[in-house]
């Protein structure tokens, strides 16, 4: 099951505090790969290294894993969107982070970069949960 799929359900069965740390993770690894994936599109390879037709080698498709890695990390952020009304009634507990004060500074966050990048479709999706509106 997808982070985004578990994410919805959790959030669906009113199990806000774990969705909202499913979706933290998912979206520190989905910029920690978005950062690799940027450090690799740089890198130059060296070309003194003989290839061997007899060896199978992996061909990946860099663009395709940035633009899965993208829209996955815009998916979780809606939901992260979705579920801060819900967050935002919670108990504060000191065991656990600030999950409202942390989607609702993420969310503005991402929205401005969104503006900045002309990334309409990611801005349109994000702004609008920034006021707690679905």
């Amino acid at each position: 099951m997808s982070l985004c799929r578990a994410s919805k359900k959790l959030a669906v069965e009113g199990k806000h505090t774990i969705a909202a740390q499913i979706i933290q993770r998912g979206l520190e690894c989905s910029k920690r790969l978005l950062l690799c994936l940027m450090q690799q599109s740089s890198a130059t390879w060296p070309r003194a290294v003989p290839s061997d037709t007899r060896l199978p080698s992996v061909s990946i498709d860099w663009d395709a894993l940035d633009k899965r890695t993208q829209e996955t990390r815009a998916d979780l952020l809606a939901l992260f969107g979705l579920i801060v009304p819900a967050i935002a009634t919670l108990r504060q507990r000191k065991d656990l982070p600030d999950y409202f004060g942390q989607s609702y500074w993420l969310l503005a966050e991402e929205s401005v970069q969104a503006l900045l990048a002309e990334n309409a479709t990611l801005f349109a999706r994000v702004f609008p949960a920034y006021f707690m509106q679905r």
